[in-house]
């Protein structure tokens, strides 16, 4: 069945990311079942807050996860930089119930216009819609010990004739000398077309969960319990491998988050090329210590060899002390002599996690600092904000000099919503 999935008009947006075909009255939204409804009606979730607050962003749209923990909407929003939304496709109302606390957690666009997400929804984790809503395919993958988790992101490496998608499953091991079994992570090659995924290599194959550790591997939310074909395992979140992308030179880019550790890995062989960590080995050295980044998200490659992230800090105090923070990161790679060395930074509200940096068209960089989850997950307070914690969601844009140029403000006003800016459409 098509998602509910809505657009406003007369906003301007590319074509190419929805389609060049779509035509919408002057104050209409449209769904995919085509019926019209005024453009004051109101929106399944809160709008609050939406829009600029500063500056005239160089960006047309964004493309965010809206998620109510008391249900009725789990689905991504387009909004324009006056903060009206655009377009939106709620997943968790079609397809039930979801499995996780993240029924939408990553999107990425394929060449055809469609978008495919990771949806944590059960006996289908990845999805590919159309921009009009219909659901062309999805991965078939039930629950046994070990979900489809994170990411989905388009393989531009792969045949463009039938494009895969990028994503990682949860791979759970009895490790000798751990008295835990220890969840790592594969990597997986959707293809859309079988409706089947293949292993593409594991973080077991060159990682090591005795000597390989971080702090988060042993803390935060650790020990955790699933349900692992039928029973309930207390189970170690030795990695938590959170995104992996397309790199610059023929690799591709991992962020393994609990061991704070960027990998380049070849598209070839799979073979790791280098390790950049703040926790475990790594073939490089840092410019300073105050560039080091702690349990990352979101790590792109861009064309210059340069590392865009975002850096969460959750065990930036057990290292180096101090008070907590997070921060949109860009560093500068020299692969010669193995330095990374800080190029622009974004200091803003601890955010324990989520959060992502990418790159405008424009140069500029855009960093989204998440506000908390509603309910007590994660320990949340009951009134759902976590004690010290992003109340707004707030997404910045700024130049290579860190100089914030532009500022796009879109607020969680609810005590039970979340809001975050997981993949952006530029000019």
């Amino acid at each position: 069945p098509p998602l509910p999935l809505t657009r406003t008009s007369p906003h301007a947006f590319p074509a190419q990311r929805f389609t060049a075909s779509d035509s919408f009255g002057t104050d209409a939204r449209m769904h995919a079942s085509s019926v019209f409804i005024t453009k004051d009606a109101s929106l399944p979730f809160n709008t609050t807050g939406f829009g600029t607050v500063a500056g005239t962003p160089t960006y047309n749209l964004l493309v965010m996860d809206v998620s109510y923990a008391s249900g009725g909407f789990d689905g991504w929003v387009a909004v324009d930089t006056e903060g009206d939304v655009v377009w939106y496709a709620n997943t968790t109302t079609e397809f039930g119930e979801d499995s996780g606390n993240f029924p939408t957690h990553a999107i990425d666009q394929l060449p055809s216009g469609n978008f495919v997400f990771q949806s944590m929804i059960a006996g289908a984790p990845l999805m590919e819609i159309s921009p009009t809503g219909e659901l062309v395919s999805y991965l078939a993958d039930p629950h046994t010990c070990g979900i489809v988790t994170h990411e989905a992101r388009y393989n531009s490496a792969s045949d463009a004739s039938n494009p895969t998608v990028l994503s990682t499953k949860e791979s759970v091991r009895y490790v000798d000398g751990l008295s835990l079994p220890q969840t790592g992570n594969d990597i997986i090659s959707w293809n859309r077309d079988a409706g089947t995924y293949d292993v593409m290599f594991s973080t077991f194959d060159f990682l090591d969960p005795v000597s390989d550790r971080g702090y988060l591997s042993d803390n935060g939310m650790n020990p955790y319990t699933d349900d692992c074909n039928g029973t309930e395992t207390s189970l170690s979140d030795w990695t938590h491998l959170n995104s992996i992308s397309v790199g610059a030179f023929d690799n591709y880019i991992i962020s393994v988050r609990h061991l704070s550790a960027i990998m380049s890995i070849s598209q070839a062989t799979f073979e790791v090329e280098w390790t950049l960590s703040s926790e475990i080995a790594s073939d490089f050295t840092f410019d300073s210590d105050s560039t080091k980044f702690f349990d990352q998200h979101a790590v792109i490659q861009s064309k210059s060899g340069d590392l865009m992230l975002f850096d969460n800090g959750n065990a930036r105090a057990q290292y180096q002390g101090g008070s907590d923070f997070s921060r949109g990161l860009v560093l500068t790679m020299d692969y010669e002599n193995k330095i990374a060395s800080l190029k622009s930074e974004l200091v803003g509200a601890y955010t324990d996690h989520e959060g992502s940096t990418y790159q405008l068209d424009s140069g500029n960089y855009i960093t989204c600092f998440p506000a908390g989850d509603g309910g007590d997950f994660n320990g949340w307070l009951p009134g759902g904000q976590k004690e010290g914690y992003a109340s707004e969601t707030k997404v910045y844009e700024y130049d290579a000099d860190g100089v914030e140029v532009r500022a796009k403000h879109a607020r969680a006003s609810g005590p039970d919503n979340k809001l975050r800016v997981v993949y952006h459409t530029g000019n």
